[in-house]
């Protein structure tokens, strides 16, 4: 099992993010949850089911040491956002880096990093 494996579960996989930012309030402390919409309990806000990865990745562990786990995590967070702000957009990259906050030759490099576009033709 994987690094990356430990820090994710059936339980909070991509398709289960959703995010509120309808208002100035969630935008100022990400208001996403993570919900199972087969399950009958409260979505998770993004911070608590971050938590709980992370407890769960270090029990899972078990004494072994971790290394790059900022970048790991990095990794699973942006690329999802990146893809699902994308998507929102409608694939327009100059809305999409304006919904993150991001420069635009910011963005581009993040989505060829992660796959998420092809790189420029030679």
């Amino acid at each position: 099992m994987t690094e990356r494996d430990l820090l994710s579960s059936d339980t909070y996989s991509s398709d289960s993010y959703a995010s509120d930012i309808g208002s100035s309030d969630s935008v100022s402390h990400l208001a996403g949850t993570l919900a199972d919409p087969t399950a009958n309990t409260p979505p998770q806000p993004l911070r608590e089911a971050v938590e709980t990865a992370m407890r769960r990745y270090f029990e899972h562990l078990d004494g072994s040491q971790a290394s790059d786990l900022y970048a790991m995590v990095m990794a699973e967070v942006e690329a999802p956002l990146l893809a699902c702000v994308l998507e929102h957009t409608d694939g327009n990259q100059t809305r999409a880096a304006d919904v993150l906050g991001l420069n635009r030759g910011t963005l581009r490099k993040k989505l060829k990093q992660y796959g998420l576009i092809e790189g420029d033709a030679p």
